[in-house]
């Protein structure tokens, strides 16, 4: 007679504890939604409200077709994607090769030199880091000097322009690259690599036939992560590449401060906002069909 009570209150405790954790849960969550609501959607709607009035309030689109018709800004716009995607692809494939001694080297010498690499980008502030590589590209400066030296010729010029935004804004962003593609290189079993080339694979074809299937989810966070960063940087290309680069966050930094249009400036926030949401929702969507290609969440 005494089993059968018993029996019931086991599921029945089982029952308030998950409930019980799931109130838990959700009061813990409250805080950081609280947060989002002030540090980003009240920020969000701001924007949004300014870039649709005019001078008197009243509701107009005129700043979007100044946007979006003016060659200044849409010209910005899709060379922004560009420089976004070549610093995207230049990140993910540098982090990659910076993951895998980071995640499998056996020495803990070797693991430390590695780690110190990939986050000395990240030790500095952002402002030392730029004018660290005004001093590298300076005219006099040790580039320079190297490409006299090999060359025999007088070197370029290096500084403010698109190609020295792009490498000082990919190394600024492949530390997010590879910390990120490292734990996926972690969890590939070595097994199935073991596995691959005793049956006759060489170590290209394992690789690209197992090893980056496997470690394909941590590749697409990489690649968001750098690409939503890339998009809206400002300070380092506007440092090293100068005002002309155009990145989309030097622009709306010009209309502001040089300018003085701020309905435009944020009219051309929210476009890049935008943009950067669709061309995450684009890759999102291009990895997913590589996962299901290469079998990876197949099932």
């Amino acid at each position: 007679m005494s089993a059968a009570p018993a029996g019931v209150r086991g599921p029945a405790e089982a029952n308030v504890r998950a409930r019980a954790r799931k109130r838990l849960a959700l009061v813990a969550a409250v805080p950081p939604a609280l947060f989002l609501l002030v540090a980003f959607v009240g920020p969000l709607v701001r924007l949004v409200a300014a870039s649709v009035q005019d001078d008197d309030g009243r509701l107009t689109l005129a700043h979007y077709r100044t946007v979006w018709t003016s060659g200044y800004y849409v010209d910005a716009i899709w060379e922004t994607l560009v420089l976004a995607l070549l610093v995207m692809v230049t990140a993910v494939v540098g982090g990659y090769l910076m993951a895998v001694p980071l995640a499998r080297a056996r020495s803990r010498w070797t693991r430390a030199v590695v780690l110190i690499a990939v986050l000395s980008p990240l030790l500095t502030s952002v402002i030392v880091r730029s004018y660290g590589w005004l001093v590298l590209l300076a005219p006099n400066g040790a580039v320079a000097s190297l490409w006299e030296t090999i060359a025999g010729s007088a070197a370029p010029q290096m500084l403010y322009n698109t190609p020295a935004a792009f490498v000082a804004t990919t190394h600024v962003l492949l530390p997010f690259a590879a910390l990120t593609i490292a734990p996926g290189v972690a969890a590939v079993p070595r097994d199935l690599e073991t596995a691959s080339t005793s049956l006759g694979a060489g170590a290209a074809r394992t690789f690209f036939r197992v090893t980056l299937p496997l470690s394909l989810p941590s590749v697409t966070v990489a690649a968001t992560l750098v690409f939503v960063l890339a998009m809206g940087i400002y300070v380092t290309p506007l440092v090293v590449g100068g005002d002309t680069v155009p990145f989309l966050g030097i622009r709306v930094y010009q209309t502001i401060f040089q300018l003085g249009d701020y309905p435009t400036a944020s009219a051309l926030g929210f476009t890049l906002a935008v943009v950067t949401a669709a061309g995450t929702a684009v890759l999102l969507a291009l990895f997913a069909w590589l996962r299901r290609l290469g079998g990876v969440g197949a099932r």
